[in-house]
């Protein structure tokens, strides 16, 4: 239907999503290496290289997992395979822990007039109810999160889970 056209076009359009995806490979790599530079007085090509190593050695067995290699796709991991037990964790851990530590700086360790002013709430009662919002409720949910999806990955069933059971109340009173 488009003939040679169509395939230039797609040659071309799956260039540009190659480069793409390359200058944010190197956008995220920047973090980690900005962070070994700083931590262990590296230079930048040993920490390039030395985290380039680390997401690859996690990068390769989660392509792999997913039936490429039949030792790496039958490893039984809480989550299934390599890839699904590191999105597991990626996914339910480490991004709500992140949430967690944002929230306890932000209502904790940053200054709160200087919160409220950066946020455009000083001298308002929603500045001052967010604020505690961030020091303990968002703390406290995300530690509730956190832990139930720990019992639930580890010690129960997909039925006797807190989020299916919720689930259920919602669909029976709807």
């Amino acid at each position: 239907m488009w003939g040679t056209g169509g395939t230039v076009f797609a040659i071309f359009f799956f260039f540009l999503v190659a480069i793409a995806a390359l200058s944010s490979a190197i956008s995220l790599l920047e973090v980690g290496v900005a962070w070994m530079m700083r931590s262990f007085t590296w230079s930048r090509q040993k920490a390039t290289i030395i985290a380039g190593l680390l997401i690859t050695a996690f990068g390769i067995p989660s392509a792999l997992s997913q039936g490429a290699v039949d030792s790496l796709s039958d490893i039984s991991l809480p989550g299934g395979t390599f890839l699904d037990f590191i999105d597991v964790i990626t996914d339910q851990y480490t991004l709500a822990l992140g949430g967690m530590v944002t929230a306890l700086f932000v209502g904790w360790g940053w200054n709160k007039v200087e919160v409220l002013r950066e946020t455009g709430l000083q001298d308002t009662t929603i500045g001052l109810v967010w604020i505690w919002f961030l020091r303990i409720v968002a703390p406290v949910g995300i530690a509730y999160i956190v832990i139930n999806n720990f019992i639930n990955m580890f010690f129960v069933t997909e039925e006797e889970s807190m989020s299916y059971l919720i689930i259920q109340m919602v669909n029976y009173f709807l």
